[in-house]
């Protein structure tokens, strides 16, 4: 859903870096660079962490992006 954009982006974030190697590796080294079925920034989409401080992190920058619309500004509230 987000590669096609049928819902707003969000960070995804797989927890156990070592238990999401193999797949982000297939991912990468097949479905990317072998059969170019995914884009350079699909592969980016994922953000593998180790502890919830990190997950806290990507989760609370995402959101801060989207609070000041990527531009460093509020955006208006509706009326």
């Amino acid at each position: 859903l987000l590669q096609t954009k049928k819902m707003p982006p969000v960070p995804v974030v797989l927890v156990g870096k070592e238990y999401w190697r193999p797949l982000l590796k297939f991912l990468k080294d097949n479905v990317f660079e072998k059969h170019h079925a995914i884009t350079g920034h699909d592969v980016t989409l994922y953000h593998p962490v180790d502890t919830v401080e990190e997950a806290m992190k990507i989760i609370l920058k995402d959101r801060e992006t989207r609070r000041t619309n990527g531009n460093g500004k509020k955006p208006r509230r509706k009326r």
